[in-house]
């Protein structure tokens, strides 16, 4: 899972910003440096589960049984 989080601080010191959820956009606001980890952690376990898919395979042409190069 990859996320983006954006932090601001204002001339007084405080933070506040956005975690992204890169895959779905999704953007969750945070207003302290404490809270950046409990808002990607909710993200996280409201993800749906993903079934792993097969590794994808090259888009190669096979040889021909007589040694020749397939088209």
């Amino acid at each position: 899972m990859n996320f983006v989080v954006r932090i601001e601080r204002d001339a007084k010191g405080a933070v506040r910003g956005v975690v992204e959820r890169v895959r779905t956009g999704g953007k969750e606001p945070f207003t302290s440096i404490e809270a950046i980890s409990t808002v990607i952690s909710q993200m996280i376990k409201a993800e749906v589960v993903d079934v792993p898919r097969e590794p994808r395979r090259a888009n190669r042409t096979r040889p021909a049984r007589d040694g020749r190069a397939g088209r």
